[in-house]
């Protein structure tokens, strides 16, 4: 993210980061610096192998289990003008199939760092809308009364809260009540101002919701900046940087992780964001340095 969007937000809770180079300037990337120091990055350009940035491309289970599945659910209940017969149709029939009369709506993937820190895509976080339910021929609107996001992790769902939101398509996360014994990858962050036309990429995330995978791709377009059609996009995609990758990237991948390899060494450079409107199975990710 741009210097100001998040300043404040997370400097006030990741403070003395250290690692491989210097924690970027934007207001995210200040954040994460207060609330996880030690985060480590590898963004100063010296790859030499030593110890900083510790893995290779064997470790393919450590990005699989770098990036949880996000799960919105969302309590609905029928307009008062429905009629009785409706409303018991929805709380027996619909809503059977979900757990304390709450409706999955969708979700998205989100990147662990440390501390039960993640990061994810803000759109995955939006207010959720009303529905039509059709009933005998009718249709009856039911509408949202809360919304819980959980993020599944080791066959579990784990409370999520936003902790940071700025302009771009990026939300910090914080999961709760993970037990302190389980034990995540270490992630290490890159450099996607590095990225060329056809690099081969891994792909991580939770598409179609049909929990997380791993999948390859290659970078069809470091920087999108001049891409035509840019102007049908929302507003948070005319700023900071975004680069396309293929690969078959699907709702639900919104906030999983792009690595890239240098020098052997796995590092996320990028966090898929939307499916390109224009081009089908193009993905659209942004930057990691436009985050943190």
């Amino acid at each position: 993210m741009r210097k100001g969007i998040l300043a404040g937000i997370l400097a006030a809770s990741l403070a003395s980061y250290s690692g491989c180079g210097e924690m970027a300037r934007n207001s995210v990337g200040k954040e994460l610096t207060r609330r996880l120091p030690g985060l480590t990055l590898c963004q100063d350009g010296k790859y030499d192998l030593d110890s900083r940035c510790i893995g290779d491309l064997s470790t393919l289970n450590d990005m699989e289990r770098s990036v949880y599945q996000i799960q919105k659910w969302v309590y609905y209940v029928p307009d008062a003008g429905a009629p009785e017969a409706f409303k018991k149709y929805f709380k027996d029939e619909v809503k059977k199939d979900y757990i304390s009369d709450m409706v999955l709506v969708g979700g998205g993937s989100g990147i662990m760092l440390k501390d039960n820190y993640m990061l994810s895509a803000a759109h995955v976080f939006r207010d959720a809308e009303p529905k039509d339910v059709n009933y005998m021929g009718h249709t009856y609107k039911v509408s949202p009364v809360f919304m819980i996001h959980y993020a599944s992790i080791g066959g579990k769902l784990y409370e999520v809260k936003v902790e940071a939101k700025g302009s771009l398509d990026v939300a910090l996360l914080k999961v709760r009540n993970i037990p302190p014994s389980m034990r995540f990858p270490e992630v290490k962050l890159g450099k996607d101002s590095e990225h060329y036309s056809g690099q081969m990429v891994y792909i991580v995330g939770s598409g179609d919701l049909w929990g997380i995978q791993v999948r390859k791709g290659t970078v069809t377009r470091p920087d999108m900046i001049t891409l035509a059609g840019r102007e049908l996009l929302p507003s948070a995609y005319a700023k900071g940087k975004h680069f396309l990758i293929d690969g078959r990237i699907v709702p639900g991948d919104s906030g999983g992780a792009v690595y890239s390899s240098r020098d052997g060494r796995l590092e996320v450079t990028g966090m898929m964001v939307m499916v390109n409107p224009i081009a089908t199975l193009i993905g659209i990710c942004l930057g990691i340095e436009s985050i943190v």
